[in-house]
């Protein structure tokens, strides 16, 4: 794993560590009080306590997505797809590295708002475990999808970008317009946010999320094996 954390851009660098954990979460928690400063008045502790967690969602997805990228660099992916598809310790190991660092991210910044009374600690510790491992799922989904583009990052900031508009930050997912409400619930994260919210969460439909991104990303990773081995073995790869 050590090598794993090496091959990333946030741990190679003081100044990346510090922009990626803590400047860039930071910047993301204020921007979503000051979208509702016009609807209600002071910091609201709900808004930065779910924004932290996405921010350990989208980090996490990232971390995923780097993994993916640093493999296909060293011809890594064309080994293991070949050799050792469904090798645990390679899914593992990219689980953990993400799993720990996007975890850092929100303890480290759940402990500085706590410091300052902005955010409900418990929340994020006992919320962020399972959002992260959505992100973990939705991650490896993007990363799998964009095997073989031209952009390997296409789907992966793709849906970090829709994580950071539509998870539910601002307020329960519930209460958004339809459209919205709808292209939230594609994704894990504004259900699992209801509780930040106030609002009950609805663990069925939040089960079956996650069920059917499991399923579809196992899917898509069948598909794109057997485009990528064929081309392998025809060497065309």
């Amino acid at each position: 794993m050590k090598v794993l954390f090496k091959s990333l851009p946030y741990f190679n660098h003081w100044k990346s560590f510090l922009l990626y954990f803590l400047i860039l979460p930071i910047a993301q928690a204020f921007m979503f009080v000051l979208i509702v400063q016009d609807y209600s008045s002071g910091v609201s502790q709900s808004i930065m306590t779910a924004s932290i967690i996405l921010s350990s969602v989208t980090l996490c997805i990232g971390i995923v997505s780097g993994l993916f990228v640093a493999d296909i660099s060293r011809r890594v992916d064309r080994l293991v797809a070949v050799d050792s598809p469904y090798s645990l310790y390679y899914w593992s190991t990219h689980f953990a590295v993400s799993f720990l660092g996007a975890y850092l991210l929100a303890i480290i910044n759940g402990l500085l708002f706590y410091a300052i009374g902005l955010v409900d600690i418990v929340q994020i510790l006992t919320i962020s475990p399972l959002a992260i491992l959505g992100g973990f799922i939705v991650g490896t989904c993007g990363s799998i999808m964009s095997w073989r583009y031209q952009n390997v990052y296409f789907w992966t900031n793709l849906f970090s970008q829709c994580v950071v508009l539509f998870g539910g930050a601002i307020g329960s997912v519930s209460t958004y317009p339809v459209i919205f409400k709808w292209i939230s619930y594609i994704f894990p994260f504004g259900m699992l946010l209801e509780s930040v919210h106030g609002h009950p969460v609805n663990t069925l439909m939040l089960a079956i999320n996650l069920l059917v991104w499991i399923l579809f990303t196992a899917g898509a990773y069948v598909y794109q094996l057997k485009r990528v081995t064929e081309n392998i073995n025809r060497g065309l790869f």
